[in-house]
């Protein structure tokens, strides 16, 4: 695997593990959704829904995840009005996220553009993108979480809703005088297919191309030669960013702060890419295909061979899905961490070193010596045990240890014990420490959670769900030195 794919590796492997459904995308899977995608898009992904069983009532039914549930429950009750602003602002978007996941579903994006701050940063100026749903014949739910958005965010003072037309073609319009001018919101229903669109005209781009009036993606060669590569029809979740146009729909110092971005996940000489995920049995299987200079790269990024150098108990039989990644922690760590320091406004990003150095100074540990150079170039995800309220993408995340486990665990309660003590503030945010030598974050509910074993760290959603991780890895071991 080339040095792009291994530092991208465990966040792909994250949310391929979150999107991907039980089956593969409907149809004619990768080129099925293509077919509906403008080819002008700069990005865009697909992603399957996940099972719909013959008991279900309705086909293209959606399969409620309890957090959803829940989170309707909360709102039909009316608990959202005790919370503050930004609190129900981020609820409302986990619930739409659960929601989209339900249904196959693909987002484009055809254009961004922002402009410069006076401190070296930027602020959106301006987008055009689009989410396309299927729907199928049960269109219930995306309707009501809409209603449920209109009714919460906008008002008869401010906010402006209208019914357009074009030949057959009708939409909603919203516009709101609190938002930017070129913030405008539009959807439709359009055959079997529900679509939200965000700009002045993605909506027409999406019609256009749904009635044949515009070039699709599928059209596009190189991305049909990388479809093919990858074994397209089999993939449940991809990704193709055009990463030459990104950089050139913006101004020249933003563009220049992207390349930076990219040169630091070894994606800097990468013109455009497709990233594809799918399923054998419960393995996650990874690829990707690069444009890098003047040649193609095909690269494996999870694998199910890769489970080959794990013990028969790494991966429970109660795990209905997994991914092995190989990626060395070391380049992941420097890459992330030198993408988001490129991300910054110069003056926000040397704060940002001045804050690391002051940490590990005052601290007593070097991360990249103490910590992450004791890590092993193996990464393991899997789904058990489930997430209670069966939230997206939460699971549990194994990174192997290299070497000098006794050392990495001190190291780590060392490091965290700084944290807890010195940096965070008494209040209703805590980082605690178990007897048994779990570490978890208490913030209303209890976890993450993250302990070091012999041979794995692991990381968690709960301490409880370390602990019968820990209970399977090293059934002898009941504590662990605090």
């Amino acid at each position: 695997m080339t040095q792009g794919g291994r530092v991208a590796a465990v966040g792909v492997a994250v949310v391929g593990l979150a999107a991907i459904g039980v089956t593969p995308l409907q149809a004619d899977g990768l080129r099925g959704w293509a077919d509906k995608l403008p080819g002008d898009v700069i990005a865009a992904y697909a992603a399957a829904g996940p099972v719909v069983s013959e008991s279900d009532s309705a086909p293209g039914a959606p399969v409620p995840t309890l957090s959803l549930t829940l989170l309707e429950q909360a709102q039909m009750l009316g608990l959202f009005g005790v919370v503050d602003t930004c609190t129900r602002q981020w609820l409302d978007s986990l619930a739409a996220a659960s929601l989209l996941f339900q249904y196959p579903h693909a987002v484009a994006l055809f254009d961004i553009s922002a402009t410069p701050r006076d401190d070296g940063g930027h602020e959106l100026a301006g987008l055009n993108a689009a989410v396309i749903v299927e729907t199928g014949t049960n269109a219930a739910a995306v309707n009501r979480r809409v209603q449920h958005l209109l009714d919460t965010y906008t008002n008869a003072e401010h906010s402006t809703l209208t019914t357009e037309k074009l030949g057959e073609r009708t939409w909603m319009t919203l516009r709101d005088q609190r938002l930017p001018k070129w913030l405008v919101i539009r959807w439709a229903v359009i055959d079997d297919r529900y679509v939200i669109a965000i700009g002045a005209d993605a909506l027409h781009r999406v019609i256009a191309t749904l009635d044949g009036d515009a070039p699709s993606l599928a059209r596009d060669d190189w991305f049909s030669s990388a479809a093919q590569s990858l074994d397209a029809p089999s993939a449940s979740f991809w990704l193709f960013i055009r990463l030459t146009e990104l950089r050139r729909s913006v101004d020249r110092k933003l563009g220049r702060k992207i390349g930076d971005v990219l040169s630091a996940i070894r994606l800097g000489e990468v013109s455009r890419g497709l990233w594809t995920t799918r399923r054998q049995g419960r393995a996650l299987q990874m690829g990707a295909y690069l444009r890098r200079g003047n040649t193609n790269e095909h690269e494996r990024i999870a694998d199910r061979r890769f489970k080959t150098r794990l013990r028969e108990d790494v991966i429970p039989e109660a795990a209905t899905r997994y991914a092995v990644v190989d990626c060395n922690p070391v380049r992941v760590v420097r890459g992330v961490a030198e993408a988001y320091l490129s991300s910054r406004s110069p003056g926000k990003a040397d704060r940002s070193r001045a804050s690391w150095r002051n940490l590990q100074k005052k601290s007593g540990i070097d991360i990249e010596r103490d910590i992450i150079k004791r890590l092993g170039h193996t990464v393991v995800i899997h789904d058990h045990p489930p997430h209670p309220l069966r939230i997206p993408g939460v699971r549990t995340m194994l990174i192997r240890v290299d070497r000098e486990s006794n050392v990495l665990r001190r190291k780590i309660d060392e490091l965290l014990t700084y944290v807890r003590d010195v940096l965070i503030p008494p209040g209703l945010f805590q980082l605690r420490h178990t007897d048994d030598g779990v570490w978890h974050v208490l913030y209303g509910l209890n976890g993450p959670a993250l302990t070091v074993l012999d041979r794995w760290v692991v990381i968690g959603f709960t301490p409880s769900a370390v602990r019968e991780v820990r209970g399977q890895l090293q059934p002898t071991s009941t504590k662990q030195p605090g």
